[in-house]
Order: C-alpha cells, then structure tokens, then sequence
C-alpha cells in the first residue's frame, strides 16, 4: 500500500490511497474460508460446497469488505503516524470517481480531511475583563422571601371572594326568561370559577360584589368568558357549535371559596426553609435569604464572565478557518431525519461556532498545560446538578443528593460529553481568572439584564 498525503490548503488534507492485490488478498482468503465453513446449499453438506461455487457467489463481497478494511486501517494507520488532527471523519474526494473493485486488482482511492488550524493565541496580564457584581437590593430579598412563604404557604377556606386568586366552587344552573331553572337547560353540580380569568370587566365585578360562601350569582358565562369559545365549551360540557343555544343567563350556586395563603413569617417558615442552623428571628432569617440571593447571582455573574473570558480568548484568536465544506457533509451523513438535513445551513452554523472556541480553549489549556482529570469531571457534574435543582427554585438540595445525581450523570453515556465540556470550561476559566486583569464592576440587576440582551442581539 502507498498513501500520499497533499494538502491543498492549510485546513484540508487529501490522502491518495494506492492499493494493490497483495494488501488484501489475505483477508479475501480469509473470509471465502469462513464462509465455506458455514455455508448451507441444497445439495451439499455444511463445510463441503466447491470452493469455485464459493468464489463465485461471494468473492466480489468478500473483496470489496476486504478492500475496504485495508484502505480504511492504512488511512487510520497514517493518521496517527503523520499525527494529523482532524475535525470530524475523513471523506471520499468529492468529483473524484471511486475504482471498479471488482474488475481490478491495483485501486486508487482519494480521500478528503477537514485538517485542525494552527492556532497562534494567547491571553495575558494585561488584558482586562470586567467582573460583574450584581447589588443585592432589599426588594430582591422581599422577592425571595415571598418565594419560600408561597412554596411554604395553603388553601384556606374563606367567606367571600376578595382576591383575584379565589377559587369558587359551586354548581352552575342555566337560567330561562323568567329566571327559573331553564326546562331541559344545562345543571352542573361541581363547577370551579376563578373569576380573574374573565375576559368582561362587569362579570368580574358581579363576583367581587356578590361572590360570598352561600350566594346565588346570576351572570352571563358568554360575556364573562367572550372570545374564549373553547373556555366556555368546557365549563357547560357541550360542543362549540352549541354554544349558540345557551346565550342566556347562569345562576352560580357558592358552596365554597379557597384561598391560597402563603406561610406567615415566623419559627414555622424558618424551619421549613433552613432545617439545619435554624434562623432565630426574622431579622437572621433575611440575613441567610439575602446570603442565598448574593451566591444566586454570583453564579450568574460568573456565568457572564465564563462568556467574556471566551469572547476575550476568540478575539485574540483572530479568525480562524476550518473547511466547512467537508463538516458539512459529516454532519449530513450523521443525519437520519429530513427536518434536520433542512436546516443543516443553521447547524452547521452554530456547530463550526462551538468547535472554533472549542480548539482555542483545547489550545489555551494545553499552553498553560493544565489537564482535565477524574476530580474536575466530579466537580463539573456536582455543580451542573445544583444548577438544575436551582432552575426549579431547589437552593438547599441537601449534598448526598447532589453527589448521587452527579453520579448518575457521569454512568451516562450521553451526558458523559455534556460532562467534560463543562469540566473544560470552568479549566478554562480557572486559568484565565488567573492570567487577567479582573476589573470589579457593581452594576443593578436591570442593566445587567440588559447587557444579557445586548449580547444576544450581536
């Protein structure tokens, strides 16, 4: 076997494959003999069919698999040998017209590479990065504290409708001209109304005036729920095409009304809220809330950071090429549905995005040479799990349970890449917050909440 490398540019490497009888030939033997060993055939015992029968029906197979076998381990053989860094698979040349494996014996074959850029980048003390510190107000303390009283809060009945949270039960009676139980019209007996959700202003008042455990509202369902045709087919059971035939008047029969009401603030809410080191009053109970709400946002200020750091790595980079032409392709052969294949113009977009930050990062680490070991992968998963739990407002995840959630994470398969990436990243940043020049900056939610939108809109 003869391999050629050319490299036609700096990021494309083509592979001339020249291949000849005696590097396949053993495993076409090979394999005519186990298929000869098996073979079943009407007329024949197992293992005694003609060796000529065999080579006849099953030779041009077993040369092209075996074909195909050498080419595909002497490419991979050169790869590593020439220590070539690829991006994704290699692939046949494209234009370039694949040999008749079965007429000949001497075959050429051409191979295309997507070759890995060389990257001349490096960040250094005197590049400045802004860390952000998010002030932690009191309203944002209040807006926390109302979180655990809800989290923490029940369903009370009450006597009247007053908030627009009430929930009413009852029975609902459609009513005829003279105000009596329409003959034949619709009767419900369990029927829940939060009259918040009323589309006519009148309704709504009607309830807040006369909505009391007991009474008997009359109001119009289809003015109260006017241009919500679907809302009022639920509420009487019957078909949108019938809504038409019950116009009229309702009578809603209160049986009862449930209020939510969150916890009070006292020993009871901080308990529930902090088990362990239980605040003594109110004044230590904000106290840990607002402590709560500062690592919240430091997270989300780190976050911010992570990105500038990464914006500041890609900047210095410059641009960096890669052959999009033959990624392309091996993201389309990877490809089993045609909703995907239709965007693959998008997708490839956002793809070559993270593999060029991707190779600087790998560069930048490798420059500083920090590696990635079984302890960055368990901190990486530890942390990806409290920041699921925090997604769903779970800031006191007790850590057994962090620990076997990243453990479970780091057992799967497709979350095992998911894993290393961020074991990357925070590699990354760990080193780059030890290189630059971090500049402290307070700044109010809002704006940065702004920068956030600002950055998404570039």
């Amino acid at each position: 076997m003869n391999i050629k490398f050319e490299k036609p540019d700096e990021v494309t490497g083509r592979l001339r494959v020249e291949i000849e009888k005696a590097d396949y030939a053993d495993e076409v033997r090979k394999q005519l003999n186990e298929l000869q060993r098996s073979c079943k055939m009407p007329g024949f015992r197992v293992g005694h069919v003609p060796r000529a029968m065999i080579e006849r029906m099953y030779g041009a197979m077993a040369k092209g698999d075996a074909v195909e076998k050498a080419v595909s381990q002497g490419i991979s053989t050169y790869i590593k040998d020439n220590d070539l860094h690829l991006l994704g698979s290699p692939l046949p040349t494209e234009g370039h017209e694949a040999p008749e494996i079965e007429n000949q014996d001497s075959l050429e074959f051409c191979i295309d590479m997507a070759l890995a850029p060389e990257l001349n980048v490096s960040i250094e003390a005197e590049d400045e990065v802004k860390q952000y510190k998010i002030e932690i107000t009191s309203e944002m303390v209040d807006g926390e504290v109302m979180l655990y009283r809800r989290q923490n809060g029940e369903n009370k009945e009450v006597e009247a409708y007053e908030e627009e949270n009430d929930l009413l039960r009852g029975s609902l009676t459609e009513l005829g001209d003279d105000g009596q139980p329409r003959e034949g019209g619709i009767e419900i007996e369990q029927v829940s109304l939060m009259p918040r959700f009323f589309a006519g202003e009148a309704e709504k008042e009607l309830f807040k005036a006369e909505g009391k455990k007991g009474a008997r509202v009359v109001f119009s369902v289809q003015k109260a729920y006017e241009g919500k045709d679907a809302e009022i087919a639920s509420l009487l059971k019957i078909d949108k095409e019938k809504i038409g035939e019950h116009a009229g008047l309702f009578a809603f029969a209160v049986s009862s009304i449930s209020r939510f009401v969150p916890a009070e603030v006292g020993e009871e809410l901080f308990k529930q809220v902090f088990p362990t080191d239980t605040p003594k009053d109110e004044e230590a109970f904000r106290a840990r809330v607002r402590e709560q709400v500062e690592k919240q946002y430091a997270f989300e200020s780190d976050y911010r950071l992570g990105m500038d750091l990464r914006e500041l790595a890609l900047r210095k980079a410059g641009e960096v090429k890669v052959n999009e032409s033959i990624i392309r392709r091996n993201l389309l052969s990877q490809m089993t549905k045609d909703e995907d294949k239709q965007k693959i113009d998008e997708i490839l977009k956002d793809y070559v995005e993270e593999m060029i930050w991707s190779l600087v990062r790998s560069h930048l680490l490798e420059q500083q040479k920090v590696q990635i070991g079984d302890d960055n992968l368990k901190e990486a998963a530890q942390e990806f799990a409290r920041m699921q739990f925090m997604r769903y407002g779970m800031q006191n995840v007790p850590e057994d349970i962090i620990l076997s959630y990243a453990q479970r994470m780091l057992g799967d398969e497709q979350q095992q890449n998911m894993v290393v990436n961020r074991a990357m990243e925070r590699a990354f940043q760990k080193m780059a917050k030890g290189i630059v020049k971090l500049v402290e900056t307070s700044i109010s939610l809002d704006d940065f909440n702004q920068l956030t939108i600002n950055s998404q809109k570039l």
